[in-house]
């Protein structure tokens, strides 16, 4: 069995945990944040080898026994009972089974308040369109967007826009709200089902 490892934090979410997985080699292939040193979480898995080696271990934790690895999950929620609780500041969603696991969290935690951001469009479509039920009150699932990269929308989930001053997405709604930095201050995505910009940084 291996240990799952949960943040109890970082710079920009504050005291929100949070449990990763390693960035790219379990998000979609061919992503074009995955190119030129633009995902956000290659630098952290670059210099940290704690950094790496945690979330390494997680992916073995999901790959050698599923249930386990949720099951560690819960088990922290209950001792800690954040009022919050992110998913995958590094990589995503892994296959159907990972996201009725998240669903399964969310159901059994109804205080806490869970956010994923994810580019598996079509993973989590097949998924709303095959249970036939939407996401608990408490999850929130967004699709995060990239400029050029196709998105599919169909349950008109909320969208986490990437603002890029060199590389415009012409796609985002006018009035959007703008993500201030830090979830210390703010929380909004948490909140609500609107779309909000994230500057590139």
């Amino acid at each position: 069995m291996y240990q799952v490892a949960i943040s109890d934090g970082n710079s920009k979410l504050g005291t929100i945990p949070q449990v990763n997985l390693p960035c790219i080699s379990t998000c979609r292939p061919g992503l074009p944040c995955a190119k030129a040193g633009q995902c956000y979480a290659m630098k952290a898995w670059q210099q940290y080898p704690t950094t790496r080696a945690a979330w390494s271990r997680n992916l073995l934790a999901y790959t050698f026994d599923r249930a386990d690895y949720f099951a560690q999950v819960q088990a922290y929620l209950a001792k800690h009972r954040p009022a919050y609780f992110r998913w995958h500041s590094s990589g995503d969603i892994l296959d159907l089974d990972y996201l009725d696991g998240m669903v399964r969290v969310a159901e059994a935690f109804p205080a806490t308040r869970f956010l994923v951001f994810t580019k598996q469009y079509a993973l989590v479509n097949q998924y709303l369109a095959e249970s036939g039920k939407a996401f608990p009150d408490n999850l929130l699932v967004g699709f995060s967007a990239w400029p050029g990269l196709e998105m599919d929308n169909p349950h008109g989930l909320p969208v986490a826009w990437l603002y890029d001053r060199k590389n415009l997405d012409l796609r985002i709604p006018d009035g959007t709200r703008v993500c201030p930095g830090s979830c210390r201050r703010c929380k909004v995505c948490w909140l609500t089902d609107g779309d909000v910009v994230f500057f590139k940084h």
